[in-house]
């Protein structure tokens, strides 16, 4: 339950902290803990690739992961300027067994600096070093402004 308390609430707080529109948040066995503004029929879509964004950064051992939801599948990638309004910029913060969180926006209102991303990714690992995962929105506010 500790695991998925943290999860949810870094799901909320990203958000929050960033430009983010929506996300999700699966436990160690790729199992939805947690949604914000996605839906289970949007998530079980073919077009969607949070599952395949989350597996590409436990692969590559990327932390954070820094993608988009088009180049995973080449037949999907833009091929013209009307096909850019459902790109997404696509941020994975996995957690090793813990499990890991989506976030996503459409790439025409902007993207959350590097910098904002890896304070997210830092504050999150603060948390988890510490062993006290029942944190609050307010106490990941403390520790990403310390930062």
């Amino acid at each position: 339950m500790t695991a998925t308390h943290f999860l949810t609430t870094f799901l909320a707080f990203a958000l929050q902290a960033s430009t983010a529109e929506r996300g999700m948040a699966v436990d160690g066995d790729m199992t939805v803990v947690g949604l914000e503004n996605l839906t289970q029929a949007e998530i079980d879509a073919p077009a969607f690739t949070g599952f395949e964004n989350i597996r590409q950064a436990y692969e590559h051992n990327e932390r954070p992961h820094i993608s988009n939801n088009q180049i995973l599948d080449p037949q999907a990638a833009p091929k013209t300027n009307t096909n850019f309004a459902n790109l997404r910029l696509v941020v994975v913060f996995p957690f090793d067994d813990l499990g890991a969180v989506y976030i996503d926006q459409h790439v025409s209102t902007g993207a959350p600096e590097k910098n904002q991303i890896e304070r997210l990714m830092a504050t999150a690992y603060e948390v988890i070093a510490s062993g006290e995962l029942n944190v609050t929105l307010d106490d990941l506010n403390t520790i990403y402004t310390s930062l």
